[in-house]
């Protein structure tokens, strides 16, 4: 690694993930997640051959019974809004767990629909409104929701705007099929890892694209804690 101190290079970043992702707490996925997130509509467009909006929705909220939510990590969608996808991602294969993969397959069986109307209900709620006035900007960018007025700043008539779009949501009838899909290091019937690097290259050239598709195949193959200090750097 050369000399962050003075000049930091992608390579120093990825060498820096690369490292600490062997530490006891580091949590790889939670700063790794822009990456995956900055490539994943290439990534799920060309594995399911198809177009995938550009943007994608990160942690995005699925409402408890009391309000609160659990998250799926991305919600992305396709172009001709027919297919969307509950995305999780886990950069390690230990961090897999039923009760998780139970509340987004139930999150498919309740549908796209209840899971918007979900989030209006959230922000309703919420006392980080306009938060919730930026992620309801993003879900109107991809297609999901309209409103009729500028909710930010928020102003008195916010949930007036609010019950606006919940009922123009609750009487759409035609809604995107919900799909769980994975990114994790390995296994069959997900995207791994060596399949995300090597759709991250297809893409073109570039540092990130590079660098990171050879941090994708060490961290499929090299499991985190498992090398020697010395071998650290991939």
């Amino acid at each position: 690694m050369s000399n962050a101190n003075e000049h930091p290079t992608t390579a120093d970043l990825f060498g820096l993930l690369d490292e600490w992702r062997h530490l006891p707490a580091y949590q790889l996925e939670r700063r790794a997640d822009i990456f995956f997130g900055l490539f994943l509509p290439e990534v799920l467009g060309k594995h399911f051959g198809i177009d995938i909006k550009p943007h994608v929705v990160p942690e995005f909220p699925i409402k408890k019974s009391n309000r609160q939510s659990k998250k799926a990590d991305y919600l992305a969608l396709s172009e001709d809004g027919k297919r969307a996808f509950l995305v999780e991602l886990k950069t390690d294969m230990a961090s897999r767990r039923e009760t998780q993969d139970k509340y987004l397959d139930d999150a498919v069986v309740a549908g796209l629909q209840k899971l918007v109307i979900g989030v209006l209900d959230i922000c309703v709620a919420s006392t980080q409104k306009s938060k919730y006035v930026h992620l309801l900007k993003l879900l109107s960018d991809i297609g999901l929701i309209e409103y009729e007025d500028d909710l930010f700043p928020v102003r008195q008539g916010y949930s007036r705007v609010l019950k606006s779009v919940r009922d123009a949501a609750e009487k759409r009838e035609k809604w995107p099929d919900l799909e769980v899909v994975y990114v994790q290091p390995r296994s069959t019937g997900i995207i791994d890892f060596r399949e995300f690097a090597d759709l991250v290259e297809e893409g073109g050239e570039g540092e990130i694209r590079s660098r990171f598709a050879r941090s994708l195949r060490t961290w499929a193959t090299n499991k985190a804690g498992s090398p020697k200090p010395k071998d650290w750097q991939s």
